[in-house]
């Protein structure tokens, strides 16, 4: 083992007001060597989470609650970019794609590797004594070649550092055509590797499917799939309909991910033998569990472990008197409760209205139950991890369970609309898109249930994680994103960032198609390329007061008395893309804006791309 720092030696770089303030260390957890677990979902709304402070769903998900009623729950969390690839590089490596490359769902991952200008998250962790393993989706692209040790593409090294990775085999092969050039491709041997490997990963997936299929077996038969509901997805709508109940969890890839997860801790403890994972006892770990739903296609168990996920919600007012069986037991079907019953107004001069088709009123209601059933199932899938450290031996901290010892931290990659301003999916800056869902947990260290107003990003993640277990010394200095752990530890958000900054669209040497500012008070959206104020050429902006309207119906961008807060932001938005190469600034000043009143905008064109609509698995 290279390199274990005991949490002693972190306790003692801390302010001894904060450790009167927050922490109440015992002796017990001043020598953990900290494992580290991370649980993320796809696309999953911020508002449907049981433990957010907005939440009005009457969605199930007391595991994720438990997580942050036992630790911390931040309420200013955003993603750096509201698209999939991007944010998760950005999570992976602590930098925004302008700098690590993946500017879209359909671009390589590249520079994550040894050889990268960003090395991930695990290259850190694996470099520094802990065993590393991710299982589920990375949105890399180039899966089978970041997985390998001796992965190169163009003969650069771009192994993310996990030691044992699973993934579902999609893509690979259609991403490297997409992108490539007579100067931007794979070598034939690299290629060959690749799809060799994709291969053995396919073989593997359907092996453990059929393992888990036989050691997990649903001894109960669920209600059968109605004839409506089978009508409404033959339609094929994909970012409403798009969804249908399985047989067995391991049919879904995120079922076979979770169930090895719980063998890879079974492994590490002691209870059960697989050479596979290639662990090393003696060292702590850093796992990843990364699932693919709430994304569209909606798929969920018909049944496991006695409850009907696919039925718990009601889908139409018929199904609203209906039961479904919970734990063996009926129980009345779960009626949403959205947020976005009072939230299907969006201000016209928003510089997305109007740009994509509400649900169809078919499929409003349907889109939300299985949305919410996907959530809730994703949710008992955490809870089986979560029980499982709770049970097994921790055997580097003698005396001590892996739930005692073990930081866990649930987010998401972004959101979905779900219905909010009448939109559906991603890519735009309200909160249903780019706010995520934070909790972190560590034991006998964050005092349970605390709510946090600290500023945090995607890019902070990974060096706020490093912090926490005393690697932020081994940080590059290339990250974008800062150790926040001494402001989490206090829970001080005057410790913490003045601003965070989410950008759409990234680009490399140009203006993003988007950027989002986020301070404690307002939130500012600037929108580059071709959408501009009609009367005055200006630049298409939001502002929104989100102590006073945090539900961001009341555009104050054009609002006079807002002038010197729509200046500070924007110059604030050209110095954090100033550190980027050859971007040029937006000039916004008070000579321009004066006399200019509020009114409804005309947006012929959008700023979102292709990769705002597109998103694989």
């Amino acid at each position: 083992m290279k390199r274990q720092i005991p949490y002693k030696a972190i306790l003692c770089t801390l302010s001894a007001g904060m450790m009167a303030g927050t922490l109440h260390a015992g002796d017990d957890t001043q020598n953990i060597k900290w494992n580290v677990l991370v649980l993320m979902t796809d696309m999953q709304n911020v508002h449907y989470l049981g433990c957010d402070y907005q939440s009005t769903e009457n969605i199930l998900t007391p595991n994720l609650d438990r997580i942050g009623k036992e630790g911390m729950i931040f309420r200013k969390a955003y993603d750096a970019v509201p698209v999939c690839a991007p944010t998760r590089a950005s999570l992976l490596t602590g930098t925004y794609p302008m700098k690590h490359g993946q500017l879209a769902n359909e671009k390589l991952l590249i520079e994550a590797g040894p050889e990268g200008k960003t090395p991930s998250l695990a290259n850190l962790f694996r470099d520094n004594g802990y065993n590393t393993a991710m299982l589920g989706k990375q949105h890399s692209n180039l899966e089978p070649l970041e997985s390998l040790p001796n992965g190169t593409f163009m003969g650069k090294n771009i192994f993310h550092g996990w030691d044992f990775r699973r993934y579902s085999t999609t893509g690979y092969e259609s991403r490297v055509e997409q992108n490539r050039t007579p100067d931007y491709a794979p070598t034939d041997d690299e290629n060959i590797l690749a799809i060799a490997r994709a291969q053995q990963m396919s073989d593997e997936m359907t092996q453990l499917k059929e393992e888990y299929e036989n050691r997990y077996p649903e001894k109960i038969k669920g209600t059968p799939m109605p004839e409506w509901e089978k009508d409404i997805v033959k339609e094929n709508r994909k970012y409403t309909c798009n969804g249908r109940g399985t047989d067995h969890a391991a049919q879904i890839p995120d079922g076979v991910f979770t169930f090895e997860t719980l063998d890879y801790l079974e492994v590490y403890s002691g209870k059960r033998k697989d050479e596979k994972f290639g662990l090393d006892p003696n060292k702590p770990f850093f796992l990843f569990l990364s699932l693919h739903k709430p994304h569209y296609d909606w798929r969920a168990p018909i049944i496991e472990d006695g409850t009907e996920w696919w039925y718990m919600y009601s889908a139409r007012p018929e199904e609203d008197k209906l039961t479904y069986l919970h734990n063996g037991k009926p129980e009345p079907r779960i009626i949403p409760n959205p947020i976005t019953k009072d939230l299907l107004y969006e201000d016209p001069s928003s510089p997305y209205f109007g740009t994509r088709d509400p649900y169809a009123p078919d499929a409003e209601r349907f889109a939300r139950a299985k949305y919410s059933a996907n959530i809730s199932w994703l949710d008992h899938m955490f809870g089986k991890v979560l029980d499982k450290l709770a049970e097994l031996d921790d055997p580097n901290n003698p005396g001590k369970k892996l739930s005692e010892t073990t930081i866990v931290c649930f987010t998401t990659d972004h959101g979905d609309m779900m219905g909010e301003k009448k939109r559906i999916s991603k890519m735009v800056s309200y909160e249903g898109s780019a706010r995520v869902p934070f909790l972190i947990r560590m034991p006998g260290i964050i005092e349970p249930g605390q709510q946090s107003d600290i500023l945090i990003n995607h890019v902070d993640m990974f060096p706020t994680l490093a912090g926490l277990v005393g690697l932020g010394d081994q940080l590059n200095s290339n990250l974008d994103g800062k150790d926040l752990s001494k402001a989490l530890l206090a829970n001080d958000s005057q410790q913490g960032p003045e601003r965070t900054f989410t950008v759409a669209g990234a680009k490399i040497g140009a203006l993003p198609n988007e950027i989002y500012s986020r301070t404690q008070q307002y939130k500012f959206t600037r929108v580059h390329g071709n959408a501009k104020r009609p009367s005055d050429n200006l630049p298409v902006m939001m502002l929104f007061d989100m102590d006073n309207d945090p539900y961001e119906t009341n555009n104050l961008a054009y609002d006079p008395e807002y002038l010197d807060v729509v200046i500070a932001e924007n110059n604030a938005c050209n110095e954090f893309l100033a550190k980027f190469d050859n971007i040029e600034p937006v000039p916004l000043t008070a000579e321009m804006l004066k006399g200019k009143k509020k009114e409804m905008l005309v947006r012929p064109a959008t700023a979102r791309g292709k990769n705002g609509d597109e998103d694989d698995e």
